[in-house]
């Protein structure tokens, strides 16, 4: 059975593959022979991919599957070797923010780019900001809606 895991590229290389190698071997159910192999496969695009290949019973496989699994996670973590999800940069510049300013703002307001916000707020009197979002947890759209009152 094969088990993908990506980690950080901060990881290094060598102590990831011998945490993923042990973990593996110590899995109960995880045959001897066939042994273990441990494959880097590639650099993606958020993280350095790794294979972890064992065998096990048929009988025993999503078993033995969910505890490998399962281990690799807790080693990679007690490590402090991160599992990143990908991640999108957008970068805004200032015709798109004054174009959205006279868009979707009151008369007189203006949007600005603020990263690690959470929507669109204006406030009367006061420029409009026009925030980013989480890209674990959201995906914008426009027309952006706009929420009045303080941030």
């Amino acid at each position: 059975m094969d088990v993908d895991v990506g980690t950080d590229y901060d990881a290094d290389l060598r102590h990831t593959r011998e945490i993923l190698g042990r973990v593996a071997e110590d899995t109960e159910g995880v045959l001897d022979e066939p042994e273990t192999q441990v494959y880097l496969q590639q650099l993606g695009g958020s993280s350095i991919d790794w294979t972890v290949r064992v065998w096990a019973e048929t009988g025993d496989y999503w078993e033995v599957k969910q505890r490998l699994t399962h281990s690799i996670k807790i080693a990679l973590d007690d490590a402090g070797i991160g599992i990143p999800y990908p991640q999108m940069d957008v970068h805004v510049d200032g015709e798109l923010t004054a174009a959205a300013s006279a868009r979707w703002l009151p008369s007189g307001q203006r949007a600005e780019f603020v990263p690690g916000g959470r929507g669109v707020s204006a406030r009367a009197g006061t420029p409009g900001r026009l925030q980013g979002c989480s890209p674990a947890r959201h995906i914008a759209t426009w027309p952006l809606p706009i929420a009045s009152g303080p941030d």
